[in-house]
């Protein structure tokens, strides 16, 4: 190998050697300064922050959800707090939020049937969607506050959470023959139910119905839009 060609590949290994002790030094000391002012036994939360899943507004705060924890925008001081599981959070995979004001209650739903709520700086589990033992998924898309009741639509169908007595009302299963039906939005008109389902949206009257019985459930025609549209 001719002595020039060699001195080359020399200049080369060593300048890749030069920028690999470079990173490997900043790595470091990031590292190092990072974990200084962390008491021993605490925990630092790393979690990524950017997908917004929901958002809300309270009296005082305006609060969004990314799939692993709440944000609290405080309008009066302009402060941003973080609330995840480190402050008492159930669980990850935040779907839905939903805030109560007659009750200054906020519910925080999951991707697997879990949810929370928060009253009074104080989080309660509610896990009987999480714990049931059907088949399938259990995701909360939606959560609608209608009076005393927050309804849940789910992978599966609508849950009835009564926020007065904090326990489950009742269970929706609006498919064919009472099969579950993924339901991804609810409201309410004042004499109707309408979900949005993975069948199309689908219609009930509120007053003396059954809404747990599926042949009370009818899907909504919407004339003038393409058939394809009306069966998505």
């Amino acid at each position: 190998m001719p002595v020039t060609h060699f001195a080359c590949c020399r200049q080369i290994i060593q300048s890749v050697l030069r920028i690999c002790i470079l990173l490997a030094i900043t790595t470091f000391c990031t590292f190092g300064a990072n974990g200084q002012g962390i008491p021993i036994g605490q925990w630092r939360y790393h979690m990524p922050g950017k997908e917004m899943v929901a958002l809300v507004e309270t009296p005082s705060y305006i609060i969004s959800a990314t799939p692993y924890s709440l944000l609290f925008y405080n309008k009066d001081n302009k402060s941003i707090a973080p609330y995840n599981k480190i402050h008492g959070l159930s669980d990850l995979g935040i779907s839905a939020l939903a805030y109560d004001q007659e009750r200054d209650l906020l519910l925080i739903a999951y991707e697997n049937g879990n949810f929370d709520y928060l009253q009074g700086g104080r989080i309660t589990n509610v896990p009987d969607i999480r714990m049931a033992s059907f088949p399938g998924g259990k995701k909360i898309h939606q959560i609608r506050i209608i009076g005393r009741f927050a309804y849940l639509a789910c992978d599966f169908g609508v849950v009835q959470f009564d926020m007065e007595t904090r326990l489950i009302r009742d269970t929706w299963f609006i498919g064919n023959q009472g099969s579950q039906l993924a339901v991804f939005d609810l409201t309410h008109d004042g004499s109707r139910f309408y979900a949005a389902t993975a069948l199309g949206l689908q219609h009930a009257p509120d007053d003396g119905t059954n809404l747990a019985n599926f042949q009370n459930w009818e899907k909504v025609s919407i004339t003038g839009l393409p058939q394809e549209l009306t069966n998505m």
